[in-house]
């Protein structure tokens, strides 16, 4: 606790969250001061009423995640730069747009005023008399978030809220999430601006992969969904595999990156979006971007298993917002090392704000295993509905990420006559 406490000091003390990490000699400090002056406003959207679905203090989905993260973008000078837009309900016709009448019905009557219990169900889902509200607020304000950058009112912007929403599905709240905030706000603003609003990249990088946003936008050709996460057995829920890339019309806008192991880190998730995701995205030509934000990912973080920095955070921050006319909306998702999940938040709203991030230094490289599981999806169904991925420009990509990610140079590995990961052949 007291390292945590020393790391926020030292990081507050910086010039309001400019640097993210110690820049090169070749990227002076100074370079750094300064927002982009083409960034427009950016929204900001929390409230306290969303903590006050509270369960058993040993549980990790807790009001101090939201407390937490607003009180870094604070302290560090970055909601003073922001425009404020106020914290709602969802309506039942926005939640109509993914959920079923029943599933509203039933977040809004489970929790049993009659029991002397305050915090009634097991497991990973938790009732109390506040759900149904606060799980309303989550998703109505990732809307108002998302129908002021639509609108036009705002550029970009950012709503911290919980409980989270990317486990939701249609009939069945799971894994902590009663709504899916993100998918209702992406509804919601194609419903709202059909004529401006067509197509929605919607980015899921919570280490957990977000069965729910699969669930109920698997068969949808104006929602793109492209998740980066752990799959492995035991890790929860067990799902999102390369292979599932959507149904029908909904062919090929599913996206999902299953990291087969533990311990990656911002190389991984960058190199992920250099050979498959910005390739494919661009090639989608989304109006608006939502990012299901989730920061188990990052380092610290007591469930995810992962190493990446805020730096890493940043620098994903500023590939999205080079789509859509840099029209962007962040909700916060899991995240549940307090400090961890604050930080990679602050170095997110950071960059959507126009603050520059070093780029990674060239010895931080991707593991061999990161550049042949892109490599194969790069092979697969996905191809067939992206021929971006198998153009010459992007193979000759694939095949420098090989070599880099070996440690070998180009000329070295050109001269070995190896240059793709094992099996693969020119």
């Amino acid at each position: 606790a007291l390292a945590d406490a020393l790391a926020d000091a030292l990081a507050d003390a910086l010039a309001a969250g400019v640097t993210l990490s110690t820049p090169s000699r070749r990227t002076p400090a100074r370079a750094l001061a300064h927002p982009d002056a083409s960034v427009g406003k950016v929204g900001l959207c929390y409230s306290d009423i969303m903590e006050l679905h509270a369960g058993p203090s040993h549980h990790f989905e807790r009001p101090a995640r939201h407390a937490e993260t607003v009180e870094r973008f604070k302290r560090r000078g970055l909601e003073a730069r922001c425009v404020s837009i106020e914290a709602r309900e969802a309506t039942d016709a926005e939640l109509l747009l993914v959920h079923s009448q029943t599933h509203l019905e039933s977040v809004r009557t489970t929790f049993d005023a009659s029991s002397p219990l305050e915090v009634q169900g097991e497991g990973d889902i938790y009732w109390t008399k506040h759900t149904d509200r606060c799980a309303r607020f989550a998703a109505g304000s990732a809307t108002a978030a998302a129908l002021a950058v639509a609108s036009g009112a705002m550029h970009r912007a950012f709503a911290v809220v919980r409980p989270p929403g990317h486990h939701a599905e249609c009939a069945r709240a799971m894994g902590f999430c009663f709504f899916n905030n993100t998918v209702v706000a992406a509804r919601a603003a194609l419903a709202a601006h059909p004529g401006t609003i067509k197509r929605v990249l919607l980015v899921d990088w919570d280490v957990h992969h977000g069965n729910g946003i699969q669930d109920v936008t698997y068969e949808d050709d104006a929602i793109m969904y492209v998740s980066l996460h752990r799959r492995q057995e035991g890790f929860y829920p067990e799902t999102g595999d390369a292979e599932e890339i959507g149904l029908g019309r909904g062919r090929g806008f599913n996206v999902n990156v299953p990291w087969p192991e533990k311990g990656l880190s911002d190389a991984d998730y960058v190199a992920a979006f250099d050979l498959l995701i910005e390739p494919v995205a661009t090639a989608f030509a989304p109006d608006l971007v939502i990012v299901a934000a989730g920061y188990d990912a990052a380092e610290g973080d007591p469930l995810g298993g992962m190493r990446v920095s805020d730096q890493g955070y940043a620098l994903m921050t500023e590939r999205l917002t080079k789509l859509a006319d840099g029209k962007l909306v962040c909700a916060l998702e899991g995240g549940y090392g307090l400090t961890a999940t604050a930080n990679a938040a602050a170095a997110t709203l950071s960059a959507m704000l126009g603050f520059k991030t070093p780029p990674l230094g060239s010895r931080r490289r991707p593991r061999r295993s990161t550049v042949e599981l892109l490599w194969k999806m790069c092979e697969g169904e996905l191809a067939e509905c992206w021929p971006v991925l198998r153009s010459p420009e992007h193979v000759e990509k694939l095949r420098d990420a090989a070599r880099a990610a070996r440690g070998a140079t180009a000329k070295e590995s050109s001269a070995s006559g190896h240059e793709e990961p094992a099996g693969k052949e020119s």
